[in-house]
């Protein structure tokens, strides 16, 4: 009995092309959105930041201007209120950046990022190698060419 629905339902669908086009998109297109919606599901809310100690419970601070949001504090503004804070375990600051690395006659632009000398620690990464920030770097911001936002 089933054999004969299936041959029914490809005799039903082969007699109404467009109809089929129009369910096996509709089909693939949502198979692919949930896939989609499920991947940004988990890397945003389940894992936002691996590695991260705690991360479900970091907060971003930005600026808005002219009512556009995204913009970054001065970091002026950022060394105030890491003095004054009193509701934070910790407030660190983060520019994203786009930077040249030439590897080996090979230019190209990577994704970088200016951070403050505490920026791992807030997070609660360790690192594996090398020395991590001290305050002694964050004395002079701007002294490798960055801009007056962090």
């Amino acid at each position: 009995m089933a054999l004969q629905d299936v041959r029914f339902a490809f005799r039903v669908l082969l007699k109404n092309v467009g109809a089929t086009v129009v369910i096996v998109l509709s089909i693939a297109l949502a198979i692919g959105g949930a896939g989609s919606a499920f991947t940004w599901l988990k890397a945003v809310w389940l894992n936002p930041l691996p590695g991260a100690k705690d991360s479900a419970r970091l907060l971003t601070m930005n600026a808005s201007v002219n009512k556009v949001n995204g913009y970054s504090k001065l970091y002026r503004d950022y060394e105030y209120f890491r003095k004054h804070q009193t509701s934070f375990s910790g407030l660190m600051a983060y520019e994203l950046a786009t930077a040249n690395v030439n590897a080996g006659n090979q230019p190209r632009i990577v994704s970088a990022g200016v951070v403050s000398d505490n920026y791992f620690d807030v997070l609660g990464v360790h690192l594996r190698a090398g020395r991590g920030f001290e305050p002694q770097d964050n004395a002079r911001p701007n002294r490798h060419g960055c801009s007056s936002y962090l």
